[in-house]
């Protein structure tokens, strides 16, 4: 738990796996966060980055997901093409 002495926030790991042309990456290690949302956006700063990258191709129908603790899947972001 983070916060001040009024102020306390439950930190939960998330996890990114992601899948790439069929082939799944565990993200083992995951990120903490305070909320699903913010992890939520995390994941969709991970699906844009991927996509920006020049070497990327998009014919590989890459996502990104976001799990949390308990292994249930909350998002999941396609990436389609270059910036999504």
């Amino acid at each position: 738990m983070l916060g001040t002495k009024d102020e306390v926030f439950a930190v939960r790991r998330y996890y990114f796996p992601i899948i790439n042309n069929g082939q799944l990456q565990a993200g083992d290690a995951g990120e903490m966060f305070e909320s699903a949302d913010l992890a939520m956006q995390y994941g969709a700063r991970v699906a844009r980055d991927i996509g920006s990258d020049p070497e990327y191709d998009p014919v590989n129908s890459t996502v990104v997901m976001v799990v949390d603790g308990a292994g249930t899947e909350i998002a999941r972001h396609l990436i389609s093409e270059r910036g999504n």
